[in-house]
């Protein structure tokens, strides 16, 4: 999961009543909402004016068993809506909350980035476990965004992603990612988890299948230029030719490739350090030592003394 989308989830912001679609009755303080077409499926939802007023920011539905999003009557006001928890398969019906700074839709089941253009002021963006495949054009109208969650999707390319240039934070662990992509133009992005993929090579497009693929699809790679944070944990990275493109990046502080064949070799700390920028302080969770920049693995003997058991 995620600490930015339990965030939401443990607000209480009062309860939320719904008409149409069958669900319960609202409370009698209540007023009723705008009565729906007829024949319509539409579920709309509101909250009575006391529970609206004392908090006219926030509105958490989630675990409400909604299988779409629903009409929000008299919430222009909101800037976080949560619906983690639910079954939704499509985003929309947002045209009333243009104020929205904070959606989350964790552990649904949306198949398309859609249904977004309405809400350009969205800082934070929780899309993770759902059904994306690809990410598209359904980002394009956020510039504002600085943090995108898309893991544990089956997300095989990040074409869609390079329009971003103001995010700062990206989320795609647990996808179908053999290569990273085009991410060049995204000059604010500090922090990159990619844990859980199929990423071989940083500098191939093909990642570590080795077969042909469109370009237009899988660009040719190009890291982001002020990553100070990069997480690459159980990926398929083997060798350290793969991860030179780390090099290039002048303000990599952080860096993580364990449970990637890599992190078997001989010297593997000392290697990796040696490799990329000087200015990398952690490596797979652990502070860079002396020793690591120096080459030196302390389990190892020297000189017929075992580094190990010196005090």
């Amino acid at each position: 999961g995620s600490s930015l989308a339990g965030s939401v989830a443990g607000s209480a912001i009062g309860n939320a009543m719904f008409g149409g679609g069958g669900s319960s009755a609202p409370a009698p303080a209540a007023p009723a909402p705008p009565a729906p077409p007829s024949g319509s499926a539409v579920i709309m939802a509101w909250r009575s004016k006391e529970t609206r007023d004392a908090n006219p920011d926030r509105l958490d539905l989630d675990r409400r068993e909604l299988d779409q999003c629903p009409e929000l009557v008299d919430e222009h006001r909101l800037r976080l809506l949560n619906y983690q928890h639910n079954a939704i398969a499509r985003i929309s019906r947002l045209e009333l909350t243009r104020n929205l700074v904070f959606l989350d839709l964790y552990a649904n089941a949306v198949e398309k980035i859609a249904g977004l253009e309405c809400v350009p002021q969205l800082r934070v963006l929780m899309l993770g476990r759902n059904r994306i495949k690809s990410i598209g054009a359904g980002l394009v109208k956020l510039q504002r965004l600085d943090v995108l969650d898309l893991h544990n999707n089956e997300i095989a390319s990040t074409s869609g992603l390079n329009s971003l240039a103001n995010l700062r934070i990206l989320n795609l662990a647990g996808n179908k990612l053999v290569s990273l992509g085009d991410l060049g133009s995204m000059r604010n992005l500090h922090e990159l988890n990619a844990r859980r993929n199929e990423i071989g090579d940083l500098a191939r497009r093909c990642g570590s299948r080795g077969d042909l693929v469109d370009p237009r699809i899988f660009p040719e790679p190009r890291l982001p230029p002020n990553l100070k944070r990069m997480f690459l944990s159980h990926n398929k990275v083997a060798a350290l030719a793969h991860v030179t493109p780390l090099r290039g990046l002048e303000q990599l502080e952080e860096l993580s490739l364990d449970g990637c064949p890599i992190d078997s070799t001989p010297r593997y700390r000392s290697s990796v350090v040696a490799a990329v920028r000087v200015t990398v302080r952690t490596l797979d969770g652990k502070p860079v030592t002396a020793d690591d920049r120096d080459g030196i693995d302390p389990g190892e003997s020297i000189g017929g003394i075992d580094r190990g058991g010196i005090d």
